[in-house]
């Protein structure tokens, strides 16, 4: 009797922890190239964080629709880390590909594909 009490007191216990412990944001990156985004679509949560990554051969900066936000500068090899925000715009551009189109990115907050 007194086993099976503190096992149902356990149960309840990490229950509770489990429901009580907030959310684990996660980091995700985007890497900034001649050309485009990699990945071009990214697929994260509120309260994550997105870092893009300067892996280009010029200084880049990327901006959301009507530089509600932007990165400033960022150099060759640098980064700029963007937080999730619920008023964040899920698309970002900046700088052209290499047939002059400009380049866009996107983000989305529906599960990701799996692969086949």
């Amino acid at each position: 009797m007194l086993n099976s009490f503190r096992m149902s007191t356990f149960a309840i216990a990490t229950a509770a922890a489990c429901i009580a412990s907030p959310a684990v944001s996660a980091e995700h990156t985007v890497l900034i190239e001649d050309g485009g985004y990699f990945p071009t679509i990214t697929y994260a949560m509120q309260g994550d964080t997105i870092v893009f990554v300067n892996d280009s051969n010029a200084t880049q900066t990327v901006s959301g629709p009507n530089d509600s936000w932007t990165s400033g500068s960022i150099p060759v090899d640098g980064s700029f880390a963007l937080a999730l925000m619920e008023d964040t715009p899920l698309t970002f551009n900046g700088g052209v590909d290499l047939e002059g189109f400009d380049i866009e990115g996107q983000i989305s907050y529906d599960p990701a594909p799996l692969d086949e």
